[in-house]
């Protein structure tokens, strides 16, 4: 019994280590359509995007040519007919704080038979500038928007849009082949929710496939020696018969 309560605890240590953000993160479940251009963390009517969509998973623009097969997300090749950028994001609640460490992962295989496509994933930070409240849609502040586009790339710092400023965190290029992204990020501020964006423009017989994508607090070296102890910890007592 003791083994157990031990082991238990190890168990809770390592879970608080790794909590994992992203819903969806394998492409177990559908892509939402949004119909809209953009979204967004605290939504505005009167910005053309939808209102107060945050940890629920991945949205496209209605019809844009992303689909699923076999739990990964594909830029489709037979209807890449837009020579123009179109993606899907996902935002959420990040709950994280200045000095943190996070992880961007994801595994991605590139198609590009023509050699001039253009394959792009974004890491946003949201940072709350207190003029409005989290979570609530409040349009005189957001006109000019503070969401992720669904049609084109948004790199860069875009401070002060809105209720929140927006920090792009890490981003990345991809050409033909295949490859797994990992980056870690020190974070320098405290942030309210993070924003994930796949974007592509492609042609006929190109395609983008992109699958277990993460999003996780980094444990300090302290957490893992108390995880590393808590281990010893319980094998003794097993050993023992404790």
């Amino acid at each position: 019994m003791k083994t157990l309560r031990l082991s238990l605890i190890v168990f809770l240590i390592a879970l608080g280590a790794s909590a994992e953000m992203i819903v969806n993160s394998q492409f177990s479940s559908a892509i939402g359509s949004t119909g809209a251009d953009v979204i967004d963390p605290d939504g505005s009517a009167n910005n053309g995007d939808t209102a107060l969509i945050i940890d629920a998973g991945w949205f496209s623009k209605t019809g844009l040519e992303f689909y699923l097969n076999n739990n990964a997300l594909v830029r489709d090749p037979a209807s890449a007919t837009r020579w123009s950028y179109v993606g899907i994001g996902q935002i959420m609640t990040a709950d994280a704080n200045n000095g943190e460490k996070i992880r961007f992962m994801f595994d991605q295989t590139v198609v590009d038979a023509d050699g001039n496509s253009g394959y792009e994933a974004h890491l946003f930070g949201y940072d709350n500038i207190g003029t409005g409240t989290p979570g609530t849609p409040e349009s005189w502040l957001v006109n000019s928007g503070d969401g992720i586009d669904l049609l084109n790339p948004a790199g860069g710092d875009d401070t002060g849009r809105g209720n929140y400023n927006v920090y792009e965190l890490a981003n990345a290029t991809f050409t033909s082949g295949a490859a797994n992204y990992s980056t870690d990020i020190t974070l320098t501020r405290d942030y309210e929710y993070f924003g994930i964006e796949f974007v592509s423009k492609a042609q006929n017989n190109d395609s983008w496939t992109i699958d277990n994508v993460s999003l996780d607090a980094v444990p300090e070296p302290a957490t893992l020696g108390l995880l590393a102890m808590g281990s010893l910890i319980a094998l003794a007592a097993r050993r023992l018969h404790i």
